[in-house]
């Protein structure tokens, strides 16, 4: 009898988690394919309500030397532009970078390399 409430309770935990995963799965592929928010927007740009896309990292891995992740990438000029402006009175280099496969957002230091 113990056995059995065992069995029920890992397959319901089973059930709760696939549940849970699918409902992510489907979070993540509209946001890869653009989902409503592409349909209202012309360019990748805009394509997040929340945050501009300033540019992307094309290149990057674990740094010994700095300590740290190390990437290279572009930033449209535009995008420059306006971030310099917005940080005029208090310089920051602080960035919210994600991969692409993540829906999690990390701090980054920026540095512009002319």
């Amino acid at each position: 009898e113990k056995m059995n409430h065992v069995t029920d309770g890992l397959n319901t935990l089973k059930q709760m988690r696939n549940a849970e995963n699918a409902n992510f799965g489907a979070k993540s592929e509209e946001l890869w394919i653009g989902g409503e928010c592409a349909v209202k927007t012309a360019g990748v740009r805009h394509s997040c309500k929340q945050r501009e896309v300033m540019g992307f990292v094309t290149q990057g891995d674990m740094s010994y030397k700095a300590g740290c992740f190390v990437g290279y990438g572009f930033v449209a000029l535009k995008a420059i532009k306006k971030w310099t402006q917005m940080h005029r009175e208090n310089p920051q280099s602080l960035v919210l970078t994600r991969e692409t496969t993540s829906l999690q957002y990390r701090f980054s230091h920026m540095e512009l390399i002319l």
